[in-house]
């Protein structure tokens, strides 16, 4: 990884060039290096979390403008960093790390959050 000044004879540079060099801007540095195609291990567990998460975000798509509204006011009592629907699927995959990790314990921590339904 090299950190350059004035990339390709600018102040930034972000992206990628001919699937050769990439750069990007950390903080107020600039940083070159080799482009690398990102990996994608498919992995059982992986493809069981991004399915759950699909499923949670179809939950949220499909829940009642009632159960949205309660989830809305949920994260802004929880201190309104997270939207309702961030809250949402923060649940959703909290309860699906339990149930699918370890069944035998809940989650704990938190003030529960709306019924999901």
């Amino acid at each position: 990884m090299a950190v350059v000044q004035g990339p390709l004879h600018s102040d930034t540079a972000k992206g990628k060039f001919d699937n050769v060099i990439t750069f990007k801007g950390v903080r107020t540095t600039q940083i070159a290096q080799i482009y690398s195609i990102p990996k994608n291990p498919k992995t059982e567990d992986q493809t069981l979390v991004r399915n759950y998460f699909t499923l949670g975000v179809k939950g949220w798509q499909a829940a009642t403008s009632t159960v949205k509204s309660a989830w809305n006011t949920y994260a802004v009592s929880d201190g309104g960093k997270m939207s309702g629907y961030n809250e949402f699927l923060k649940a959703w995959m909290d309860y699906g790390k339990t149930v699918l990790y370890n069944p035998h314990e809940l989650p704990t921590g938190r003030t529960p959050p709306p019924p999901m339904t």
